[in-house]
């Protein structure tokens, strides 16, 4: 987490507010990615928050537990993904490469992948397939809740080896640099708690001067009309703009906590925004509901699916015993065979074989009917599963559990759903 501040005692209230919004908010976190490494998410794609513990083994054998601040990867419409890091400082460090490298080198530590090695060797001398274990670093950058003039906005490292050197590039984000105008061009709300940091160095002014409060406590008029705005245009949904408003009360607590005028002025306009921060509890409970509904209704689609399956391999373990007949027939056809050749030097060629050709029509008709059943299972367990798919498609259950459960391809069930009209 961030380093606790120089002149507070805690900097938690920074850090649970970039928790709260992350965890409870994870959308308003795709412009910030877009804004730091020129992407172009929209709030369609996926985003998915990941474990913020890191543990790091000690030479002494003991384990050290640290907690980054951010660690999510957003897969978009086209199914690719890239994972992201993300530290909330009060101050920068100068040590903060080496914090940034140790984490995101962890991140990529609980992801590795295998690259197939290219060989110009021929098959047969090939003993084994030939792979690489790779890992792969995360896009990562740091939020500087307040910087210096010489702050660099890049933070470079990088791991060096017999000469070579792979560079890992930290951008920086300045909070203070962002204009509540910037901030809401570049629909980067998620920093909206963070802009009182921008006043932080003129609070005396503000703290015993009326005009000048006034003037801080229009901005945040400002801001409260603006997510209002973004609102009703369903930019933001309610429980985002509460959340926000809520996290801007919960910094300002901190941060100016010697100040009571200016706490109480700007926290007399956001708590009357709120009104009552309930929206958090509702959501909660609804979503836990929603959560043992849909758990509920998955585990009984699994048990039907799982009988089918059952009656899926005991048909096909039918088929397979009439294999196992004709296998027998074939070798008494063979043995058959093998005594005609001996007979015809004593008997009618035409005789045996006209008993060679009615067994093998026995064969082959056994043959057709074998694949006639086994055709008639594969269109039982297709339809099954289309009716099990239909019935999920209409209990609304997202196309890709479907899609995992019924083996059915996303686009027949996307088909699927067009002709049900759902």
């Amino acid at each position: 987490m961030s380093d606790s501040c120089m002149s507070e005692p805690s900097g938690t209230a920074y850090d649970d507010a970039f928790l709260t919004l992350q965890h409870t908010c994870p959308a308003l976190l795709i412009p910030v990615v877009n804004f730091l490494f020129g992407r172009s998410y929209t709030r369609q794609d996926k985003i998915f928050l990941s474990s913020n513990e890191q543990v790091r083994k000690q030479v002494d054998g003991g384990v050290q537990k640290r907690i980054s601040d951010a660690s999510f990867h957003i897969e978009n419409s086209r199914g690719l993904t890239q994972r992201y890091h993300f530290e909330c400082q009060a101050y920068l460090t100068n040590g903060m490469i080496l914090r940034m490298l140790e984490y995101d080198t962890q991140i990529a530590m609980k992801h590795p992948w295998k690259r197939k090695d290219k060989t110009n060797l021929p098959k047969h001398q090939r003993k084994r397939k030939s792979e690489t274990t790779l890992v792969s670093l995360p896009c990562s950058a740091v939020f500087a809740l307040r910087h210096s003039k010489n702050a660099p906005d890049t933070l470079n490292g990088g791991v060096e080896k017999l000469g070579q050197v792979v560079e890992h590039y930290v951008p920086v984000l300045k909070v203070q640099n962002f204009s509540i105008e910037k901030i809401f061009r570049l629909k980067m709300y998620f920093l909206l708690p963070f802009f009182i940091f921008c006043y932080e160095k003129k609070f005396n002014k503000y703290e015993n001067n009326e005009i000048k409060l006034k003037e801080l406590t229009d901005v945040y008029k400002a801001i409260c009309a603006k997510l209002d705005a973004l609102e009703r245009s369903e930019e933001l949904n309610t429980f985002e703009n509460k959340t926000i408003c809520a996290m801007i009360v919960h910094v300002l607590a901190l941060i100016a906590k010697k100040y009571p005028n200016i706490k109480n002025a700007v926290e007399s306009i956001m708590v009357g925004h709120i009104v009552e921060f309930e929206a958090k509890r509702v959501y909660d409970e609804g979503m836990a509901f929603a959560k043992g509904l849909l758990q509920k209704t998955i585990d009984e689609q699994q048990k039907t699916i799982g009988d089918q399956q059952k009656t899926i391999g005991d048909q096909q373990k039918t088929i397979g015993d009439q294999q196992k007949t004709i296998g027998n027939l074939k070798k008494a056809l063979a043995n058959q065979k093998k005594a005609s050749a001996n007979q015809r030097k004593a008997s009618d060629d035409r005789a045996v074989a006209s008993v060679i050709d009615e067994q093998q029509k026995t064969i082959d008709d056994l043959k057709k009917a074998l694949a006639d059943q086994k055709k008639a299972s594969d269109n039982r367990a297709e339809a099954s599963a289309i009716q099990q798919a239909l019935t999920m498609i209409r209990d609304k259950m997202d196309f890709s559990l479907i899609e995992k459960y019924t083996k059915i391809p996303l686009v027949r069930i996307e088909e699927l759903a067009h002709e049900q009209g759902l």
